[in-house]
């Protein structure tokens, strides 16, 4: 079951259900820009960085493309190809990757949440390997999911300071111990992701995979923090595998964004804030 349809305000598409309501932006990517809740947005905007806010969409391994982002699949204008029980945008082909990227946006009432839907179309005649990779910026807060079975420390890369408490991996952001850009990789055996900021909890669902399915050089779960501005990443990345010529693969991320409930205890071990969490989920 999907709807309600999305309705177009100003510049960008919304769709809410609700007191939850999602704002894209097709001129920029068909980026989320809002995820908010009784109007508060989650995700970080343009003031605290002009280019990396709001949930964009990359390829994995970065290694196929280096930096800056592809134009074509993460900030160039979509065009709106369907809203009648959702929003669907289509971008424009990246060549160089040979690849063009759809993204399609349908509330789930029943679920009473976001459905995002990356589509990966493969307008070459090459068998390509690559992963899906949704990045979303966010404040300062607590972010944990569900500790897996390895992290992958980088060259040249600082490790995010991270605790491992109760089978959980826990992220509590103090931007006074942030003096230049870190980044954690680690694998997770369970497909969602938290983060925490104030009264709200952001709580993103996914396929789960192994470590054999991670794309090379990177991982299921990816948190950056900003050496230079006050942000973080949340990352997730669906399994590495083939897209043959004129071929296509799709892959789905649930957004939820919830009241935390009073007297909830926020903070690194937390098996009831955990709990609470997981009985949110499909």
């Amino acid at each position: 079951m999907t709807g309600p349809s999305a309705i177009e305000v100003g510049d960008r598409w919304a769709l809410r259900f609700g007191d939850w309501s999602a704002e894209v932006d097709p001129r920029f990517g068909a980026r989320i820009c809002a995820f908010s809740l009784a109007g508060s947005n989650i995700l970080s905007g343009p003031e605290v960085d002009p280019a990396n806010f709001g949930s964009t969409f990359w390829t994995s391994p970065q290694s196929d493309w280096g930096w800056p982002p592809i134009p074509e699949i993460d900030h160039r204008p979509y065009t709106v190809v369907e809203s009648e029980s959702g929003l669907v945008c289509c971008g424009s082909l990246a060549s160089k990757l040979g690849v063009i990227v759809t993204k399609r946006f349908h509330v789930l009432p029943r679920q009473n949440c976001l459905k995002v839907e990356y589509e990966i179309s493969n307008q070459s005649s090459e068998t390509l390997r690559l992963a899906p990779w949704e990045i979303s910026r966010v404040r300062g807060g607590l972010t944990f999911f569900a500790t897996g079975e390895a992290r992958y420390p980088m060259p040249n890369v600082v490790e995010l300071a991270v605790e491992d408490i109760g089978g959980v991996t826990w992220f509590e952001y103090d931007r006074a111990k942030i003096p230049v850009d870190q980044k954690l990789f680690a694998h997770s055996a369970r497909g969602w992701i938290a983060h925490v900021e104030g009264e709200h909890a952001l709580i993103k669902e996914f396929e789960p995979i192994g470590v054999d399915r991670q794309a090379p050089g990177e991982a299921v779960v990816e948190l950056f923090a900003s050496g230079e501005r006050d942000y973080i990443e949340i990352e997730e990345q669906g399994p590495y595998g083939k897209i043959g010529p004129w071929k296509s693969s799709a892959w789905q991320v649930l957004w939820r964004l919830r009241a935390i409930p009073k007297g909830l205890s926020v903070r690194p071990g937390s098996a009831d804030l955990v709990r609470w969490v997981e009985d949110q989920l499909t």
